[in-house]
């Protein structure tokens, strides 16, 4: 595949990109259906859409002008209505969606979107870490404070896959995602935790 951990050896000659590729599509595709055509749906560049563009630049730079090779077209960000930032950007007021990797990692849970908050002035949404948290930051004098928040989703991988993890397997990572609930400029951030089977409960119910 397209990873540096792959460079030089039987993964990088992998025939599943395109089935990834595909896979990843159909997933996209299924929001969009479930959340109908009004909705909004949002993604952010990750240090892995980069890899299609930095492989390309290292091993074939006369095709890096080709349209058809952007990661956003192979997996049909513009037929899927969806909207893409190759920067962090605004998905609620006062709120950023970032991918992570723009600060440098903390070891706790919410730590990296803090230090996201402390250097952009607003709210920040992110992944990367693999981690699930959300630390307040409050700006402000004499009593008018305004409370900023970082929040650090968690992740939907499967963890026995991840090789680099071995020989323990046990990553200091949480299992789930992450909603935002808006009422006028008020964004509430939710952490929502999974259990080991993919399972969790919101609102009252329980699913999966």
């Amino acid at each position: 595949m397209l990873s540096k951990w792959e460079a030089n050896s039987r993964g990088e000659y992998s025939i599943k990109l395109q089935s990834d590729l595909d896979a990843t599509r159909s997933v996209l595709a299924s929001i969009r259906k479930a959340l109908g055509d009004d909705k909004k749906i949002h993604l952010v560049r990750s240090n892995h859409t980069d890899r299609f563009d930095r492989y390309i630049e290292r091993n074939a730079p006369a095709l890096a002008t080709l349209k058809g090779l952007k990661y956003t077209e192979l997996i049909g960000i513009k037929d899927l209505g969806i909207t893409w930032h190759e920067q962090p950007g605004l998905i609620a007021p006062n709120t950023i969606l970032a991918h992570g990797d723009e600060a440098n990692l903390a070891q706790y849970a919410g730590g990296t979107a803090a230090k996201l908050v402390e250097r952009m002035g607003k709210n920040v949404v992110c992944g990367h870490t693999h981690r699930q948290g959300i630390i307040w930051r409050s700006t402000g004098l004499s009593g008018r404070l305004e409370p900023l928040f970082g929040f650090e989703a968690g992740h939907l991988m499967a963890v026995r896959k991840a090789a680099y993890t071995r020989p323990l397997n046990a990553p200091n990572w949480q299992m789930g995602f992450g909603m935002l609930e808006v009422s006028g400029s008020l964004v509430n951030p939710i952490s929502i935790i999974m259990r080991p089977d993919g399972s969790f409960t919101w609102n009252g119910k329980t699913w999966g």
